[in-house]
């Protein structure tokens, strides 16, 4: 077999190549696996073989250029056998690295993923020296006049010149949330973790609501003086229109009154008939039975004709009382009529009541005054319902509840 002395140029060439080759590989795996800080009996073996064949390359060039100076006796298959093992140790070693290293959280990939957060991260050692610092928060240190920090009191002390909006730090027109705390793994007692968080979005949205709150908090507190001032005007014109019904009621009945006490009448009578001039005022404390009312009403003069059957009990009796002495009221004073009629129809579950009377037509849309409007407050409490109605004469119609006598 022939030596590699006896080569020619061109194959003693391809084989110091392939031997140089081979070497500079195993030499990049050594490189790698110290730059990735592994063991070091894994960074020496690749190192020796690189070393090796890095040396016999030199040696190998030497023998196929100057033979009789740098003897190489040996068949170049002897010489070529070393390097196809080397080839696969050197690609193996490379693999399982490359693939140890993506499965293991690095320096470099810890640093990395810190600088991709749009937050600041800062760790400082038990002295207050700074290990580790993301790209954000040495961005918020020259910010705020700290520069490049080398201690945790260096950048405190910057922080301290910068304006505060409560707990929070207005800088460059942006407002940081600026937390400083011990970390809280045992094995890294002493450590502090500083973090600045960018919060403008949020203290503008915060400062926009309340904005808004004490907007709202003025518009109430202007509507509550505002009906408190209604009220007051309510009740103050219904104080007058009330003042108003006595007067003309009062002064009627007390004429009448003088009449009969002129004309020698009896004393108690003359009482009883002041007694029934009032009672249209007297509210749910008058009077109690219909019989009551009939007796009032003829007293002014009205009669009161009533088909169906009234309520015997509970609110829809109080209901049809009180509205049955505002009609026999209203029909005296305002249409000056002689009967109130009154139309009773019961459907099982609620009373139909329609009261009319003989009197003057309206000239117009019935108003409702003090004691209509106080009649439909009780209706409506009762969950009932109120209609009036002008036309062709007036007639007031309620829908009262039956309450269940069981209960």
């Amino acid at each position: 077999m022939t030596n590699f002395s006896d080569l020619n140029n061109t194959c003693a060439a391809l084989m110091a190549i392939a031997w140089f080759l081979t070497g500079a590989a195993a030499l990049a795996l050594a490189l790698y696996r110290f730059f990735s800080r592994e063991n070091p009996i894994r960074i020496a073996f690749p190192a020796i073989i690189g070393t090796i064949f890095t040396a016999a390359t030199v040696y190998l060039v030497s023998s196929a250029n100057e033979p009789s100076a740098y003897p190489l006796p040996l068949p170049w298959i002897v010489i070529c056998a070393p390097v196809l093992p080397a080839v696969v140790y050197v690609a193996s070693g490379i693999a399982r690295t490359v693939s140890r290293n993506h499965r293991q959280l690095t320096p470099s990939a810890v640093k990395e993923t810190l600088d991709s957060l749009d937050y600041g991260i800062c760790f400082t050692d038990p002295n207050g020296r700074v290990i580790l610092v993301n790209l954000a928060m040495t961005s918020l240190s020259f910010s705020i006049g700290a520069d490049y920090p080398q201690t945790l009191g260096q950048f405190l002390s910057a922080l301290d010149r910068v304006e505060r909006k409560g707990d929070l730090y207005a800088v460059d027109n942006r407002v940081f949330k600026i937390i400083s705390a011990p970390v809280s793994d045992p094995a890294l007692r002493g450590f502090t973790l500083t973090t600045a968080q960018d919060v403008t979005e949020m203290y503008l949205t915060n400062e926009k609501i309340e904005e808004e709150n004490a907007g709202i908090h003025e518009a109430i507190e202007k509507t509550q003086k505002m009906l408190v001032r209604l009220s007051d005007h309510i009740r103050e014109r219904e104080n007058l229109e009330l003042k108003i019904r006595v007067h003309d009621e009062i002064g009627a009945s007390l004429i009448a009154l003088r009449q009969a006490i002129d004309e020698g009448g009896d004393a108690r009578q003359c009482l009883e008939s002041l007694n029934r001039a009032i009672w249209p005022f007297e509210g749910e404390g008058g009077v109690r039975t219909l019989a009551g009312v009939v007796d009032r009403a003829a007293a002014l003069g009205v009669k009161i004709n009533i088909t169906g059957d009234p309520p015997v009990c509970g609110s829809a009796l109080k209901i049809f009382l009180i509205a049955l002495g505002e009609c026999v009221t209203n029909c005296r004073k305002h249409a000056d009529g002689k009967t109130v009629f009154v139309k009773i129809t019961d459907s099982g579950n609620t009373y139909t009541i329609k009261i009319t009377n003989d009197g003057k037509i309206p000239q117009g849309k019935i108003v409702e005054g003090g004691g209509l409007t106080s009649l439909r407050l009780s209706v409506e409490k009762a969950d009932g319902q109120m209609t009036t109605e002008s036309e062709p004469t007036f007639a007031l119609v309620l829908e009262l509840k039956k309450e269940d006598t069981r209960k």
